[in-house]
């Protein structure tokens, strides 16, 4: 069972979560509020900015401190709509980009605050079965230097047996400066995000990020709660749980999934 600790130590951590949010239904509003709210539990002073599309259904969160909804620089953007919304309003020197379906079960540990970056979760899977021509052509349109993308073609063509490493979300936190770097490299503008957009987009987001990010030298193994695969009822945990009730053993997080 996950003990729930509210350590004063994490009072002034000065950390900006940000959290990007598409919602048409009342159960949407009840989850994103879940994620505010975990969030408030243990770390009551921390700035949350909530990066919604236009149209979403949300809660008044005017009465929460330091609780913030932004609208995305372009609908349906996700992501990279959080990621946008953090180059411009993010004053702290650490961040967390999560999910609304992702909630905390305990406070951040303070070792993985000191990252430049880290995952939320990150996952494995062969080689083969990331497609590597539709991958190289999300990974072109960044600014990866072309030496580098031909070493991503060389070793995902003939290398089918290794495996590689996939950012979960993508999710993840770390310093500012860190995820700064990683918005330039990316080179996403609203003229420019339209094959970022959509289901596809975002899966191969979980990819072109984890590329991306290992050019810029980390692992993404460096995760706060592990492989994906260790969560308990994975891709199958659709509702709100009862926290004191659950057990996953080294995760400060828990993830639902729903169908948007």
């Amino acid at each position: 069972m996950v003990r729930l600790n509210y350590p004063l130590l994490y009072k002034q951590m000065r950390l900006t979560f940000c959290i990007p949010y598409y919602g048409k239904e009342e159960k949407h509003k009840d989850v994103l509020l879940t994620a505010v709210t975990q969030i408030r539990r243990f770390h009551p002073e921390e700035r949350i900015l909530i990066c919604k599309t236009s149209d979403s259904l949300i809660y008044d969160f005017s009465s929460f401190k330091n609780v913030e909804v932004h609208t995305t620089f372009v609908d349906g953007s996700h992501i990279y709509g959080a990621m946008e919304l953090l180059t411009r309003e993010c004053t702290t020197e650490n961040f967390l980009l999560c999910h609304d379906s992702m909630f905390l079960l305990n406070a951040l540990p303070q070792h993985m605050l000191e990252k430049d970056l880290y995952s939320l979760w990150y996952f494995a899977e062969q080689a083969q079965y990331f497609y590597p021509s539709d991958i190289e052509a999300f990974v072109r349109r960044t600014q990866i230097p072309r030496e580098y993308q031909q070493y991503i073609g060389t070793e995902y063509r003939h290398f089918p047996e290794r495996e590689q490493f996939g950012l979960f979300g993508p999710a993840f936190g770390g310093k500012l400066s860190t995820l700064t770097e990683a918005w330039r490299l990316l080179d996403i503008s609203p003229e420019t995000i339209g094959p970022w957009l959509g289901r596809v987009g975002l899966l191969a987001s979980e990819r072109v990020m984890a590329i991306l990010f290992r050019y810029m030298g980390y692992d993404m193994k460096d995760s706060l709660n592990g492989t994906i695969y260790a969560h308990p009822n994975a891709f199958d945990a659709t509702t709100i749980p009862d926290f004191a009730e659950i057990q996953y053993a080294g995760s400060s997080m828990w993830k639902i999934w729903q169908k948007r």
